[in-house]
């Protein structure tokens, strides 16, 4: 029975290593769009993996794109990896932000891998993500449904 079990854990622990792997693969994929150019009114889909069990999450930091309007964030989400139908404690996940640019413009966008839990002044960043994206006028006679 210990046997079986000692099997249950190292194929767990193995599976998890493998859907770490595959969560940053994706997040690269993603992310190789910084400095893309997208046209007023477009959505921009940021996911960022995050692990729910160290108590770091992510957020959009505030700056002068999301204060002044020019891009506003439209909705944050939580997924998880296919390979985990069910939602584990602790269990890796992808927290997709939707932010929708509003004004053209070149702007930067930045999030955080912070503990929400803390004090502003303490609030420690374990990471940062920042991208440049530049918003032109929408074309005349562009679709408007993308």
């Amino acid at each position: 029975m210990q046997k079986v079990a000692g099997i249950f854990i190292v194929v767990g622990v193995l599976l998890a290593v493998v859907l770490v792997l595959a969560l940053a693969a994706r997040q690269t994929r993603a992310f190789r769009s910084n400095g893309r150019r997208v046209s007023v009114g477009d959505s921009l889909v940021f996911p960022l993996s995050e692990h729910a069990g160290t108590g770091y999450s992510w957020e959009v930091v505030r700056n002068a794109a999301i204060s002044s309007g020019a891009v506003s964030v439209a909705s944050a989400s939580i997924e998880n990896s296919p390979s985990t139908a069910v939602e584990l404690p602790g269990a890796p996940h992808t927290r997709v932000f939707r932010l929708r640019a509003n004004r053209p413009g070149t702007y930067t966008i930045a999030f955080a891998l912070r503990r929400p839990w803390t004090g502003r002044e303490n609030r420690s960043v374990e990471q940062r993500q920042v991208y440049r994206v530049d918003v032109r006028e929408r074309a005349h006679g562009a679709d408007i449904m993308r």
